[in-house]
């Protein structure tokens, strides 16, 4: 597959599309998967695991994924994807206010809906192409 090797493999380089961060020791942080980032309409991008982190805070959230849920007319809408602990309650607009206290207003989950289990892939990673295409 010559066309899909040019693409990822430039000047020697393998580019795996990972985005890390180097700290002042040369230790590298493992940030996010570049396709993973959200771009919403305004072109701003929004890594999914800050809000996640931010709502796996709440005493109601079990599990939590943010995507940037694929829509034809407004491109991708970042939807806060919520799994309730058993025996827990939270409403849409308690999880919106309190995620307010924690993050800039345009990090702020457009939707939020709570379903039952978070897709998983084959090794047990969060299946976010899974939850990107639903409707």
């Amino acid at each position: 597959m010559p066309d899909l090797t040019a693409q990822i493999i430039t000047d020697g380089w393998f580019h795996t599309g990972d985005l890390v961060r180097m700290d002042e020791d040369g230790y590298i942080e493992y940030i996010e998967k570049k396709s993973f980032i959200i771009v919403t309409s305004a072109g701003v991008k929004i890594p999914p695991t800050e809000v996640e982190d931010v709502l796996l805070q709440h005493p109601g959230v079990a599990e939590a994924a943010y995507v940037g849920v694929l829509d034809e007319h407004k491109g991708q809408i970042p939807t806060a994807f919520v799994v309730l602990k058993e025996g827990q309650s939270a409403t849409k607009q308690e999880l919106r206010t309190f995620c307010r206290q924690s993050l800039a207003n345009y990090k702020l989950p457009h939707k939020i809906e709570f379903i039952d289990s978070i897709p998983k892939t084959g090794s047990g990673k969060m299946d976010r192409r899974r939850l990107k295409e639903r409707r």
